[in-house]
């Protein structure tokens, strides 16, 4: 199988096993396991731009074999997580590990720069055995 094949379908294998797209199946209804995860956040800005640098430490007991990091602009609330995609203003996904730093710009899916306030971060893992996992929510100020 050629390597631009092979990317593809890991990409619909991801993109459909994540909670972004709706098309869940009973496994997917209930409420996965709340964890807590520590991250850290600076602000790395100029004049010409803002960045976000996340740094994250994950609990050991957690193995990811997929995962999504949700921002939003209001506090998420987890009995609703099949519907973040539309209510998240950005999302940092892949597959493996989490990695230990992350970075946004501090803009949304569409590209327009969000003001000043307080903004809320959220993990969503699927792990190797494929149970689902999520995050409490974290705030954090953009300034």
């Amino acid at each position: 199988m050629s390597k631009s094949k092979t990317a593809i379908i890991v990409f619909f294998s991801l993109f459909f096993s994540l909670p972004v797209l709706g098309g869940v199946d009973s496994e997917e209804e209930t409420i996965p396991e709340r964890f807590r995860f520590k991250v850290q956040v600076e602000e790395v800005s100029t004049r010409l731009s803002k960045i976000i640098v996340f740094r994250t430490q994950m609990p050991e007991r957690i193995e990811p074999e997929s995962w999504a990091f949700y921002i939003f602009d209001s506090p998420p609330h987890p009995e609703s997580f099949r519907h973040f995609t539309g209510r998240a203003l950005r999302i940092l996904m892949g597959l493996g590990r989490v990695p230990r730093l992350m970075s946004w710009d501090c803009k949304t899916k569409r590209g327009v720069l969000v003001p000043r306030g307080k903004y809320y971060v959220l993990l969503w893992i699927k792990d190797k055995e494929g149970k689902r996992w999520i995050s409490y929510w974290q705030s954090f100020k953009v300034k």
